[in-house]
């Protein structure tokens, strides 16, 4: 058999936090998380994280037919996960904008249109204990929720879709993991 057992990956525990666009990002696996960072909470581990991906592609032939080069445009990087609990910090990604007032033991939520909201964040995933991938992306924001269904025989299910932004660079987001062997 080619290859190294030691590379394929089965997660048993992941996280995700938000945190202000700027607040630093981690740069290996094993020191805290910046404070500025909050776990969302529990996530639907069957559905993990999505990367999604879209572009416009073009493809340019010359005369007889061969493809010469293919262009393109409006590049477009998705993440999706599925949080679990409702609290705060998914309350404020689901409705950017929107309003929460605590008064003994009551939040009263006042839900307004939402409003852009980027928020730096890092997804960490785990296997036997150890975080072996975390990824920092420094600006994303909730551009698409699926529909929250209340029901009798389920939990309730806060499904997010995050648009990711380019830095000045170009950089969508650093992945750190440990070098495969």
């Amino acid at each position: 058999m080619a290859g190294d057992t030691t590379n394929a990956h089965s997660w048993d525990n992941a996280d995700v936090y938000v945190g202000d666009v700027g607040s630093t990002g981690p740069t290996d696996l094993s020191t805290a998380l910046d404070a500025a960072f909050t776990a969302i909470g529990l996530l639907d581990g069957d559905e993990g994280f999505t990367e999604g991906r879209d572009e416009d592609r073009a493809d340019h032939y010359a005369w007889g037919g061969i493809l010469i080069k293919t262009t393109r445009a409006h590049h477009k990087r998705t993440i999706r996960f599925v949080a679990l609990e409702d609290n705060a910090e998914t309350f404020g990604l689901l409705n950017p904008g929107s309003t929460t007032t605590t008064l003994t033991g009551t939040d009263t939520r006042v839900v307004k249109s939402p409003v852009s909201d980027p928020r730096a964040w890092v997804f960490q995933l785990k296997e036997g204990g150890s975080v072996l991938k975390r990824r920092h992306v420094p600006s994303a924001e909730v551009t698409d929720v699926a529909d929250i269904v209340d029901s009798e025989g389920n939990v309730v299910a806060y499904d997010m879709t995050l648009s990711v932004y380019p830095a000045s660079d170009g950089t969508l987001w650093t992945d750190i993991v440990p070098t495969p062997a």
